[in-house]
């Protein structure tokens, strides 16, 4: 009956343990066969018992592993999830006007600031110009109203450099309107004249100077005016009507900046009409070193 029971635990046993109990029960034969059952039995349960044991602790630890492997991949998940979330919930502004009218929302903006302001939303969305800034000088706290003539200068000649006569005019009436700000009629003169020569219209341009002329005591263009036209039509790239304005300057026995030369035999590199502008100045003005060679 022992023998059976020691039979049928060496089969129940695992392959890798056959070896073992053999050689368990081969050991020593003179101690007869009566002895061979139990130590067999008892080797067998000690081994199985320590196998199972670093089975167990292999589990445990493979277990732990993984475990904080995924905590660690998973770790930055939640932060970039809620940073998602902030990012959706506050998104950045789509134009220039919608940027503009979220950061005029910190208060009165004025000076430089508003020189930059206005610049932008002239290049992208003029038709909102007039009543976008007006209505933000109009919203202006009580004390900062004795600022208002020069930010109504401001905008005036945003408008002007960017060629939009129109607007000029809208601003000045808006602001006498809404503002009681009335501009000073020699800055308004200037914002004409940069307006129109800025988009090329020389027949308004001729006009505003004939105007000038006969208001003036000695019956002659101011030099700034002069200044500001050749400037505007550079803009415009009328580079045959600054040169005009510039022997006019000459004739009138006023002395021409060497940068408003130079600035104009740029202009005419860009336009491949450096020659035509040599000869067009006649020798009658002196044009620069540099501004040949540029």
């Amino acid at each position: 009956m022992m023998c059976s029971q020691h039979l049928m635990t060496i089969i129940t046993m695992p392959a890798f343990m056959h070896a073992a109990a053999f050689e368990a029960a081969t050991v020593d034969n003179s101690q007869g066969l009566k002895q061979a059952p139990d130590t067999v039995v008892e080797e067998a349960t000690m081994t199985i018992t320590s196998v199972g044991i670093e089975i167990v602790c292999f589990c445990v630890a493979f277990a732990m592993i993984r475990f904080f492997s995924k905590a660690h991949s998973s770790k930055g998940a939640p932060l970039r999830h809620a940073n998602k979330k902030l990012c959706d919930a506050t998104p950045e502004p789509a134009t220039t006007l919608q940027a503009w009218r979220s950061h005029k929302r910190t208060g009165s903006i004025r000076g430089q600031e508003l020189h930059h302001w206005a610049g932008r939303v002239m290049a992208t969305e003029p038709e909102a110009f007039v009543e976008e800034f007006i209505g933000h000088l109009a919203q202006m706290s009580p004390p900062d109203h004795a600022v208002l003539p020069g930010e109504v200068s401001i905008l005036m000649e945003v408008a002007a450099k960017a060629g939009r006569p129109e607007i000029v005019e809208a601003v000045m009436q808006a602001a006498k309107e809404r503002l009681g700000v009335v501009e000073d009629p020699i800055r308004a003169h200037h914002c004409r004249l940069t307006a129109h020569a800025s988009c090329g219209s020389e027949h308004h341009v001729e006009e505003l100077l004939r105007q000038e002329r006969a208001q003036a005591a000695d019956g002659t263009v101011a030099l700034r005016s002069l200044a500001i036209v050749v400037r505007g039509y550079m803009r415009a790239g009328k580079l045959q009507g600054a040169i005009l304005q510039l022997q006019e300057m000459h004739r009138l026995g006023h002395e021409i900046p060497p940068r408003a030369v130079s600035k104009l035999f740029a202009a005419a590199a860009k336009a491949g009409t450096m020659k035509e502008t040599y000869t067009s100045l006649g020798g009658q003005i002196h044009v620069p070193e540099d501004a040949v060679t540029a």
